[in-house]
């Protein structure tokens, strides 16, 4: 039987008053690959982040070869043999491959001194570099800039990177989600290399085709609860996603049957880098799910509709009269409403109150360039206690809010203009379960005063509980579509994890 390389009891994280890691535990053998599985928010990258020193624990223990640990940053996590691939590139543009590859190695063993970039060969660390692509078979030339890369180049310049640090324990939180096929592949024959090394290989991800391709054991996630860990021998689809999704959630969605046959919004054959051939409808007074895994193109179809990016050809349609969409103003004139995925970068002005974002989209205060403050106040104070934000001034920053009530913010802001079209890009991502029941009512709100929504989630209760119709994207492009009303969680999950 072979030894615990990395061993979790009771690990437990609590974000925004919520347990998002609740009692964890998990044991990774030596050289093994051993996949963590779970749905959106089941608290697969809270585990990476911990196991990373990005956050510290609030209860449990940590073991690396039997010997109990304290990771307070990605240092520690390096000095103990951990090297960690995130869900974000974490890469400098304006560097080559080769410096990207090895300088943070170099840095790690040097306790970098303030003259150590002088003392680099930059020929032999790009020559090393190569050496290292070449070994693993990795299709890149080491003395390109990272700028030059599309995002599939740059993460597989992150896991070799990751690779090249010479772990004992490599953690990959989704690394499959953009890479192709070829690539892919190459991946995974590294991996049974390493596994001969004796290199423990912990792979998050989402895809049961990852976990058949290279999994030992299988740790199941659901709302930051372990539920259960498998060998890949006991490996069964149905049962495994049954154990991702949970039951019976329907009820736990305010559904209104508001729904008509009245086309308000169209998109046509829309193409651009990313999106291929996108045609959708969406009626008066519906929930349109839109749903696919990290890098389904799923948000940026979002970005393209509110114009935050061009796409190359295809045209926009509002009650069957085409509009041209060259910005955010041109789309919030139209009656577009967006609600980002990205609250800190399109959401929210951190570095503004929580007055001035309410009010941020349009001022209906102005009478001849003069703000009306008391019914400015008035109106504010009035959207607070709606959602129940509690602050003791709105002229409080909004940096002190939690995540939920940033949201809700959010949301607020968008209802003192006219808007008919909302789009609701992951609304209740890493949010308390109250606050989840507030954006819910406020979405069927918005339904009720004849507006409809474009929600795109990858939670799926989320998604089968309050949509009318769904689509599914993979590689920025539409693979299916269902009715809601017909379709269960299992057969989502086929169409996310077998594409």
């Amino acid at each position: 039987m072979r030894e615990a390389l990395l061993e979790l009891k009771g690990i437990r994280k609590i974000l925004n008053n919520v347990a998002v890691l609740d009692n964890v535990d998990l044991v990774v053998k030596k050289g093994e690959v051993h996949v963590i599985l779970g749905e959106n928010g089941a608290g697969k990258s809270t585990l990476v982040n911990v196991l990373a020193g990005i956050y510290q624990a609030n209860g449990g223990s940590i073991f690396v070869n039997g010997k109990k640990v304290t990771i307070n940053n990605t240092q520690q996590a390096y000095a103990l043999g951990i090297s960690i691939v995130f869900q974000e590139i974490n890469l400098f543009d304006h560097y080559s491959i080769g410096e990207n590859l090895l300088t943070s190695a170099i840095l790690n063993k040097k306790r970098l001194r303030s003259n150590i970039f002088s003392r680099i060969n930059k020929k032999q660390l790009i020559e090393r570099a190569q050496r290292i692509l070449d070994e693993l078979g990795f299709e890149l030339d080491a003395s390109v800039k990272v700028g030059m890369l599309n995002f599939a180049q740059k993460r597989m310049v992150e896991i070799a990177r990751a690779f090249s640090m010479k772990a004992d324990i490599i953690i990959m939180d989704e690394p499959t989600s953009s890479i192709t096929q070829k690539e892919k592949n190459v991946l995974f024959s590294n991996f049974r290399k390493l596994k001969k090394k004796g290199v423990s290989i912990i792979l998050v991800t989402q895809l049961l085709q990852d976990v058949i391709s290279v999994a030992d054991t299988v740790t199941i996630l659901r709302d930051g609860v372990m539920k259960a860990t498998i060998s890949i021998d006991e490996f069964e689809a149905e049962k495994v996603i049954k154990l991702m999704s949970g039951e019976d959630f329907r009820n736990r969605y305010p559904k209104l049957n508001t729904l008509t046959n009245k086309v308000v919004f169209e998109a046509r054959n829309i193409n651009s880098k990313i999106l291929t051939d996108i045609n959708l409808k969406r009626h008066k007074g519906e929930i349109l799910g839109i749903t696919g895994l990290v890098g389904s193109g799923r948000s940026l179809l979002a970005k393209y509709i509110f114009g935050y990016e061009k796409f190359r050809e295809g045209s926009i349609l509002i009650n069957h009269k085409e509009i041209r969409i060259k910005s955010p103003v041109d789309a919030m004139k139209n009656g577009i409403a967006y609600i980002p995925d990205d609250r800190a970068k399109y959401g929210v002005f951190k570095n503004m109150s929580v007055n001035e974002n309410l009010i941020s989209n349009h001022i209906p205060f102005l009478r001849n360039f003069i703000i009306n403050w008391r019914e400015q106040r008035d109106t504010v104070a009035d959207y607070l206690e709606m959602l129940d934000i509690k602050i003791n001034n709105p002229m409080d920053s909004i940096s002190i809010l939690s995540e939920g009530n940033k949201q809700k913010v959010m949301l607020l802001k968008w209802l003192t203009k006219d808007a008919n079209i909302f789009i609701f890009d992951e609304p209740t991502a890493g949010i308390d379960t109250t606050s989840k029941v507030d954006i819910y009512n406020l979405m069927a709100d918005v339904l009720r005063k004849g507006a409809s929504i474009i929600l795109l989630t990858s939670d799926i209760n989320e998604l089968l509980g309050l949509s009318d119709r769904i689509l599914v994207m993979n590689k920025g492009a539409i693979i299916k579509r269902l009715e809601s009303k017909d379709t269960s969680l299992e057969e989502v999950y086929e169409y996310l994890v077998k594409n």
